[in-house]
């Protein structure tokens, strides 16, 4: 037992931090008056310039004139964490010394406590500095002690975008995640915390994250977060220091971006009067789609349809009429497909319609069912408020096994065939 508390004495008495045991003195009442120096280590000579021979067995009121005077009752303080047990963490200026202090307390048993701390006075002059240069700031700065995991500064740019007073936050910590908009707030508090931000600083360097909170008015806001280390002087992180962007406006140009890019692959993929597919995209599906009928060894086919004296329309009711025309057309098209079969506007009123899996016959036969439903439909044109009936030509090429999977010898023949149609009459189904 001698050799442990040997083992104990030269661990404290190696401590890089300041170490004091006390005992308590009280008045009559059960008051906290004083304390008694019992033991100190070497730290806590060389911090507070105080000799263990000169204080060891005398009362702090006599070492240091004045701390029963002082604004922070020193004594007191103590005092409670002696008399009720428990373990108290914070940090207080000591204006005798003119010095700041990080300070750990407990009681070992009853009347007695320990004093571990250390001097932070070069890092508060450095916050000093920090909240002097942030108050003004738009961002919110929020410095958070790892130890206590307590926010010990926070900016006023935080009432002002969260709408929640310091004061709040303080009382109640977990008043902030009230206005944390609902789907985000678990993932804020299973990843905006302290010790996640300081597991992703160490292995990247830094911490950020983005989530949305409902302010005063009820709008949904877009926040950016990001965290940073703050080290004292062994290098040693012992604080964050947090910076929280309103980031709304860049949310919502984001957005506006993605949904313009979005157009844009949209209008460089699709026809922009018809809908469907434009000549390049029908070439890029053709692509894939030879491909896989070469690898399955299937049969496919190309209908090109071209509507019969469009340009009389045009002439006779006006563009706008016919834009109606070709928008209706490409429509009848769809609805005629087969849900593996795509079609496209290769331009003017042409279309061409990709046909999978499929024997020839069966190929004639969709040509014709399409005809045949273009020559009964009745063409609506609301500009006029009239209908018109028209009438298409078809021209059907499967692939022959000559062509080696080349879809272009397919659409010549496709070609072809359709300038048959519409040499020998129009409004007819040819196939080559």
């Amino acid at each position: 037992m001698e050799n442990l508390e040997s083992i104990y004495c030269n661990v404290i008495e190696k401590m890089q931090n300041a170490f004091a045991y006390h005992k308590l003195i009280v008045d009559e009442n059960n008051e906290p008056v004083d304390y008694i120096f019992l033991a100190v280590n070497k730290a806590f000579e060389e911090l507070t310039g105080l000799k263990r021979d000169k204080i060891i067995g005398k009362r702090v009121t006599e070492v240091i004139r004045g701390i029963d005077q002082a604004k922070f009752n020193w004594i007191k303080f103590y005092g409670k964490v002696a008399l009720n047990g428990g373990e108290e963490q914070f940090e207080q200026y000591f204006e005798i010394w003119d010095r700041w202090y990080s300070v750990d307390v407990y009681s070992p048993e009853k009347g007695y406590f320990v004093t571990i701390f250390t001097d932070i006075t070069n890092i508060k002059e450095r916050e000093s500095i920090l909240k002097q240069t942030t108050e003004n700031l738009e961002e919110i700065v929020i410095l958070k002690d790892l130890k206590t995991k307590k926010a010990v500064y926070v900016n006023s740019a935080f009432e002002r975008i969260y709408g929640i007073t310091v004061d709040e936050l303080i009382k109640n910590p977990n008043r902030w995640y009230e206005i944390v908009y609902p789907e985000d707030l678990a993932k804020v508090k299973k990843y905006v915390t302290a010790e996640n931000a300081l597991k992703k600083i160490e292995k990247y360097g830094v911490f950020t994250a983005n989530f949305r909170i409902i302010d005063k008015k009820g709008k949904v806001r877009w926040i950016f977060t990001k965290y940073l280390p703050i080290r004292n002087d062994e290098g040693e992180i012992y604080r964050l220091v947090g910076i929280e962007q309103d980031v709304t406006r860049l949310k919502l140009f984001e957005e506006k971006l993605k949904r313009e890019k979005k157009k844009a692959e949209r209008l460089a993929k699709y026809d922009f009067l018809t809908g469907i597919y434009n000549r390049r995209s029908f070439f890029e599906r053709v692509k894939i789609e030879m491909a896989r009928s070469k690898r399955y060894q299937e049969k496919v086919a190309i209908i090109i349809t071209d509507i019969d004296n469009f340009k009389k329309i045009n002439d006779t009711y006006g563009h706008k009429a016919g834009d109606e025309v070709l928008k209706d057309f490409a429509k009848i098209l769809r609805r005629m497909c087969r849900e593996y079969d795509f079609v496209a506007r290769f331009g003017g009123e042409e279309f061409v319609l990709f046909l999978n899996n499929v024997e020839e016959e069966n190929a004639v036969k969709i040509a014709e069912r399409i005809r045949n439903k273009i020559e009964k439909h009745s063409f609506y044109l609301s500009e006029k408020n009239i209908e018109i009936k028209l009438t298409a030509s078809f021209g059907v090429a499967y692939l022959k096994s000559e062509d080696e999977y080349n879809v272009d010898e397919v659409l010549q023949r496709a070609d072809k065939a359709l300038y048959l149609a519409k040499k020998s009459g129009k409004n007819k189904v040819e196939c080559l």
